[in-house]
């Protein structure tokens, strides 16, 4: 084994890896910088690689996305591994490929420019498995009801001219992009500088100020892939849904289809369910 240690100060890159020795180099993996929603390169920020290693290749690192790295560009969200976190500072492990495909863990970014408030909201769905923004509207239902209405059925855009907070529902589901997990909130608005980033909410119902401006709320759909568990007999893996950003996954058995939740699938076949499988 060859432990290695390197470090690149561009967006602050510290990286760990344990290597075994390999006849040909894998892949890289690579830190990009992207504008939501059409995932072009941040201006003044470029791609870090960490490559030229073996395949198998185990790397630690943690890395920190400059927060508002030009003018009228700001940190919004890291997708990496399935995961979305709006921790500008995002750490991790991979194992690179022995095929030679990179892993890529990218950094999205809000553009705009100072600009007058708008009472509305622009909300957009995001497809984490396909780390893109997808065109079905995210919305399911706004309330209050209103005169004229906050929101027109099959539109991405909600005012919030209104005399209380508005709800903004959330799509459960989007048909091929899978199920919704969080909403995020952008605080900065086109009037003002950035604002401290908000965790994101795993409520599918989301709540704004009345009169509030924000450039994006963006929900976000994970596909759940088929877990690997060691089921008893009668039952086979399936992830039911998403809880709190995850997939929740278990062993289901087919007289059960009717169950919500891995656990109630579990007791319902007289299994013993320890929190992670059925046994």
């Amino acid at each position: 084994m060859t432990k290695l240690k390197h470090s690149l100060t561009a967006a602050g890159l510290i990286w760990f890896s344990t290597a075994s020795v390999f006849p040909a180099n894998a892949g890289d993996l690579v830190f990009s910088y992207v504008v939501f929603q059409g995932g072009t390169e941040v201006p003044c920020l470029g791609p870090n690689t960490i490559g030229g290693l073996p395949p198998g290749t185990e790397l630690s690192f943690t890395v920190n996305a400059p927060i508002d790295p030009c003018p009228n560009y700001v940190f919004s969200f890291w997708n990496y591994a399935g995961s979305i976190t709006t921790n500008p500072t995002l750490s991790g492990s991979a194992t690179l490929p022995v095929d030679g495909s990179n892993i890529t863990a990218v950094a999205w970014y809000l553009s705009g420019g100072p600009g007058p408030v708008v009472e509305r909201v622009s909300t957009y769905a995001f497809s984490i498995n396909d780390n893109k923004a997808i065109s079905p509207t995210p919305i399911e239902s706004v309330s209050p009801v209103e005169s004229p209405p906050l929101w027109t059925a099959g539109s991405n855009v909600v005012s919030t001219n209104a005399s209380g907070p508005v709800t903004i529902n959330a799509l459960p589901s989007i048909p091929s992009y899978g199920n919704f997990t969080s909403w995020f909130l952008a605080t900065w608005n086109l009037a003002g500088a950035p604002q401290p980033i908000q965790p994101p909410s795993y409520s599918p119902a989301l709540s704004v100020a009345p009169h509030s401006d924000y450039p994006a709320a963006i929900a976000f759909y994970l596909r759940c892939p088929l877990p690997s568990l060691t089921c008893p007999s009668g039952t086979s893996p399936h992830c039911t849904g998403v809880k709190n950003g995850s997939c929740e996954c278990g062993c289901v058995s087919s007289i059960c289809s009717h169950c919500r939740t891995p656990a109630l699938c579990c007791i319902c076949a007289g299994g013993d369910w320890n929190g992670k499988q059925c046994s």
